[in-house]
């Protein structure tokens, strides 16, 4: 199976342009416009690239260890002189402040833009004030922000923002890096939370979103890994990629049932999320949405959702059970794998579980270990189309499942569960001898493709066998076959198979209509088998899969002379 890791990529996707006419006045850099006379702050020349993760997240960092000289109290004129020449200070430039040490800052009038990234990762920044007769921004009621006045967008807070009730927006990126914040208080007036709002704010600890707000956008609160819990109100319709990714403190969320869309990554890393219910509006998982959530133990996905992407619930260790809805038609790579699933319910059997990765090679949504031990539950009737038709074959053990049953112990096979055309055999631990289970039923009578299970019925307890609908009987003569009422029968499941009648079964398989089925008085081992080069002989696994060489533990071998033999490697 493919493995992702988490690892940093770094990729100059924007490195600052450092404009030849940067200068340093009182304190401040800024790249001047000789031609139209105004002023830009700008951060003195550092070089900033973008660092993506591999779920996707993205954010800012200084090249080459240089440090943001602003610190303290700063105050913007509205007008500089270089050479006798006037410039107006008209706007603040991409990464201006970023990372630095800054703990005030104070906007002139004249100030008419301001780039999403300038105060990103202010740490110490807990005042912001907009000075009087500004046109473009204001800080009103001295909320601690900078708040585009027209439309009444929050641009850019700090520590300290108390966001006013006329805010109807929070703008891109407005408290990304704001690792100070450890609370904030969103008004119901507030409509649109922008992309990676509040990324990064490592600080915060809760948060209630508001009923107004109809979206969470991407990356909203990525990195916030003091985040503990979060209120989702019914108006949001959709989580987009990345927007609680990396929030490791995040133990319990309750999504509402207004949501019918969660992105890609949206819970990536949220390491302490214990159970989430998805709501039955949302129609497709995107890929690593609950990637590496390792303390996850319960999980429930509903009837709508028709796709599961790649990586869906990669790592998720704490899952040991899971069903897959009839809805879902494909489930992406390595979608379940790092999960301990002991138990898969799937309900459609044509759910396609193979994908082709880029060497051609084949990528399954679970892992060798899924795949190899946990136990997959079918609908009654749906064997024929899960492993003809569709992918389930690959799992080892298979069930078909009914109401009101209880199916045999998952850790031993009871069943052959993949052979077409053949009948049931049963061996006795006994003295080895292997009997034809189903001698008086022909196949279209006992479908042989289907499960055995124990059935609780008036007086005892019964062996169903599901393909048929018909119940295990012992004949007087101590053969057996197969009845169209329950048979009571005394039965009991041990560590070396299961009991009925005092019989040890250790287990079930089928053989071929045409194979001679003889005694076996002496289990033949591996090593026997190759010293006397069989090598025309078939070997299968329990479950009646052909074999190029016997697995570890117990297969079957036909030779040539239609003798079939039990092999323990």
């Amino acid at each position: 199976m493919r493995r992702t890791s988490f690892v940093l990529l770094l990729l100059l996707l924007a490195t600052l342009r450092v404009n030849s006419a940067s200068v340093e006045i009182d304190g401040i850099y800024y790249n001047l416009n000789d031609e139209n006379k105004t002023a830009e702050v700008t951060n003195c020349g550092l070089s900033v690239g973008i660092i993506k993760t591999n779920d996707g997240i993205t954010f800012p960092k200084v090249l080459k260890n240089r440090v943001n000289p602003y610190q303290g109290n700063i105050t913007i004129p509205s007008q500089i002189t270089k050479n006798d020449i006037f410039y107006t200070v008209t706007s603040i430039g991409d990464w201006a402040f970023i990372y630095s040490g800054i703990t005030s800052i104070t906007i002139p009038e004249s100030v008419i833009s301001i780039a999403e990234s300038a105060f990103y990762g202010c740490t110490d920044l807990t005042s912001i004030t907009v000075q009087e007769g500004n046109t473009t921004y204001d800080s009103r009621n001295n909320c601690n922000a900078i708040i585009k006045t027209g439309i009444n967008i929050l641009v850019v807070g700090c520590n300290n923002t108390i966001i006013p009730n006329s805010v109807t927006s929070i703008n891109n990126n407005a408290f990304a890096g704001c690792s100070g914040l450890t609370s904030i208080t969103i008004p119901d007036s507030v409509m649109s939370i922008g992309e990676g709002a509040f990324a990064g704010c490592s600080g915060l600890t809760s948060i209630t979103i508001p009923d107004s707000v109809m979206s969470i956008g991407e990356s909203t609160f990525a990195g916030c890994s003091g985040l503990t819990s979060i209120s989702i109100p019914d108006s949001v319709m959709s989580i987009g990629n990345h927007a609680f990714a990396g929030c490791s403190s995040l133990a319990s969320i309750s999504i509402p049932e207004s949501v019918t869309s969660i992105g890609a990554s949206a819970f990536y890393g949220c390491s302490s999320l214990t159970s989430i219910t998805i709501p039955d509006g949302v129609t497709s998982i995107g890929s690593n949405t609950f990637y590496n959530c390792s303390s996850l133990t319960s999980i429930t996905i509903p009837d709508g959702v028709t796709s599961i992407g790649s990586n869906t619930f990669y790592n998720c260790s704490g899952i040991s059970s899971i069903t897959i809805p009839e809805s879902v038609i494909n489930i992406g790579e390595s979608a379940f794998d790092g999960c301990k699933l002991e138990t898969v319910l799937a309900k459609n059997p044509l759910t396609t579980l193979l994908y082709f990765g880029v060497s051609n090679d084949q990528i399954c949504a679970f892992s060798d270990r899924t795949l190899q031990h946990a136990m997959l539950y079918i609908p009654l009737g749906t064997w024929r189309k899960a492993v003809y038709e569709g992918d389930w074959y690959l799992f080892n053990n298979i069930r078909e499942v009914t109401t009101n049953s209880q199916s045999l112990s998952p850790a031993k096979a009871y069943t052959m569960m993949r052979a077409q055309d053949y009948k049931y055999a049963v061996c006795n631990m006994a003295d080895n001898n292997v009997n034809i289970v189903n001698a008086f039923y022909s196949i279209d009578e006992a479908d042989p493709n289907s499960s055995w299970q124990i059935i609780d019925q008036p007086g005892g307890k019964a062996v169903m066998n599901i393909g048929s609908g018909k119940y295990l009987n012992v004949l007087a003569d101590g053969k057996m076959a197969l009845s169209d009422s329950p048979v009571i029968l005394n039965v009991s499941d041990n560590e070396n198979g299961i009991t009925i009648n005092g019989t040890d079964c250790e287990w079930m398989f089928v053989t071929n209509n045409n194979v001679n089925v003889k005694s076996v008085d002496n289990p033949t081992k591996v090593a026997d088998l190759k010293d006397n080069s069989i090598s025309s002989g078939e070997y299968y696994s329990i479950d009646g899969v052909k074999l190029s060489e016997p697995r570890n533990g117990l297969s079957i071998i036909r030779t040539q002379d239609g003798t079939v033999k039990k092999v323990i490697k």
